[in-house]
């Protein structure tokens, strides 16, 4: 909430936040948490969608490469919930898609939360992703998802479209000035090797440009490092709420 505030679960084991949340979004992320405890389905109209977020990337070489792991479900809807507080019907961005977790978790908050469907929610969704099959993955992802959220779309022109807002390319090379006004949702690779950090470029990238908010998922690991201590004061510097 504000900087210097403690965290205070509720009686759920959640933050505050879940009280204030309409029921059907509660319901949505007490599934969420069941799957990513017990690893296991539920039975529900979200089971498809949650489980899909909760999938491990497959192909141990580029996993190991480009330091690719799945986002539990849980806290994909949690980073969702967080972005989309206050939401103005900004585009939604993430710079490293992945298999397309956060992705799918935002357009799940956005179809209960906010009531949108069909192509108002398809082109809110944008992002980027360097690994070609990766990105394929992350396409065929989302847009099975999104037909399972609106089912009058059409799978083949979800893909099509998704294919021109999901770009192929490094996010330190991606146009900043399209970055602008956008709502960033991210879970950047943080791997360390030859050529350094690979996460600190990312998100220098993006407390650097004006972007409308972010939500932004780090280890703990690395948020309470004393190396990362220069990145946490521009951090600071940047968002009143974090």
């Amino acid at each position: 909430q504000k900087k210097e505030a403690v965290p205070i679960l509720g009686p759920h084991r959640t933050f505050n936040w879940f009280e204030n949340l309409p029921k059907v979004c509660q319901e949505l992320f007490t599934d969420a948490v069941q799957i990513s405890d017990k690893r296991k389905s539920i039975s529900g109209k979200w089971d498809n969608i949650l489980s899909a977020i909760h999938t491990a990337p497959s192909c141990t070489i580029t996993q190991k490469e480009f330091a690719q792991f799945f986002t539990p479900s849980d806290v994909a809807l949690y980073a969702a919930f967080s972005l989309l507080d206050n939401y103005n019907m900004e585009i939604i961005f993430d710079p490293c898609v992945g298999h397309g977790s956060l992705l799918i978790a935002t357009a799940l908050v956005l179809s209960e939360k906010e009531q949108l469907s069909s192509w108002d929610l398809v082109k809110k969704l944008h992002g980027s992703e360097i690994d070609r099959d990766t990105r394929m993955i992350a396409i065929k992802n989302i847009a099975r998802c999104l037909v399972n959220i609106s089912p009058s779309l059409e799978i083949n022109s979800v893909e099509a479209q998704l294919q021109k807002q999901i770009k192929l390319c490094d996010f330190i090379t991606y146009p900043n000035s399209k970055l602008s006004g956008l709502k960033v949702i991210v879970n950047p690779p943080y791997k360390e090797g030859s050529k350094g950090n690979a996460w600190i470029p990312i998100i220098e990238k993006l407390i650097d440009i004006d972007i409308s908010s972010v939500s932004l998922i780090v280890p703990v690991s690395i948020s309470s490092s004393k190396r990362t201590q220069f990145l946490r004061r521009k951090i600071f510097d940047k968002f009143e709420k974090i």
